[in-house]
């Protein structure tokens, strides 16, 4: 079974002056690996307490390097999911958990989480090759 999920980003006139533009992007996710979305409810289970190595993807959905970066991270997970976890945390949606608990000052940041430690993080826009020698760098193959 596969999910069509979107993201909109409202209003890019603030930001660059242009008139009110709307930019629709649509994925389609085998639901097996549809990333976890983490908030202050389900944080201890799905990140301390995986079973897995996790990756989590520390994004907003008005950033343009994040934006980039989604279909990379996509890319990944189904390449390594079966090795890491993947997740992904809106950071005004949970500003206290990126704030406090990951130091997140600049996005997109990728926090590399094994055993409920972190083991490394990376921030900004990367190539795919780049994000998957970080990932085993820091939590192993």
């Amino acid at each position: 079974m596969q999910l069509l999920a979107s993201l909109v980003i409202e209003d890019f006139t603030r930001y660059y002056g242009h008139k009110n533009q709307i930019f629709v992007c649509y994925y389609i996710f085998n639901e097996e690996l549809l990333m976890v979305s983490i908030t202050a409810d389900n944080h201890d289970k799905e990140i301390k307490k995986s079973d897995k190595p996790v990756i989590l993807d520390i994004f907003a959905s008005w950033c343009g390097p994040c934006l980039t970066m989604a279909p990379i991270v996509e890319e990944l997970e189904k390449e390594l999911g079966a090795i890491y976890k993947f997740a992904k945390l809106n950071v005004d949606e949970a500003r206290d958990i990126s704030i406090k608990e990951y130091g997140v000052t600049s996005i997109p940041t990728f926090v590399f989480i094994k055993n409920g430690e972190i083991k490394g993080k990376e921030m900004g826009q990367m190539s795919k090759d780049k994000l998957k020698e970080k990932i085993e760098a820091a939590l192993g193959k």
